[in-house]
């Protein structure tokens, strides 16, 4: 994947900047990780449809979709937030979604993306607390019947 890098950078800017309102800086800081080289982020995508948006220069969200129905990945750079970019993903995810004929899509959602992902549709599932690098985050089970 030839943009693992730009992904990397919407990644950490999305969770260390864009999530500043949601979770602390420790939990961002856990969360985000240490900076990962492109090997890793190719890794990390691999096998699954990556959604891209872009400008004239730049990668300025993505979100990914596993076969198994996952929305893992959903992140914007902040000063894309609240232009269209997050929808215009959302929707052709789910376009394809369809289109392979999954009967639904899941996902751990963050603080910020719930009541996006609830806009859309989805149903909270369940509150959850997960520990990445030793510190507890919160998230959200949200799925979507299609």
């Amino acid at each position: 994947m030839a943009d693992a890098g730009a992904i990397a950078h919407v990644f950490r800017r999305a969770v260390l900047e864009g999530a500043r309102d949601h979770y602390t800086q420790e939990q961002r800081a856990a969360w985000a990780g240490p900076p990962s080289g492109v090997a890793r982020w190719r890794t990390r995508l691999s096998g699954l449809r990556i959604f891209v948006a872009e400008t004239d220069v730049e990668i300025v969200g993505f979100m990914t979709l596993a076969r198994s129905g996952l929305l893992d990945h959903a992140f914007v750079l902040p000063e894309h937030r609240g232009t269209g970019v997050a929808l215009a993903l959302y929707r052709k995810l789910e376009d394809t979604a369809r289109g392979l004929g999954l009967a639904r899509l899941h996902s751990d959602a963050s603080h910020l993306a719930r009541p996006f992902f609830k806009r859309q549709g989805w149903v909270l599932c369940r509150k959850k607390t997960v520990t990445i690098r030793g510190v507890a985050l919160t998230n959200f089970r949200m799925e979507k019947r299609l």
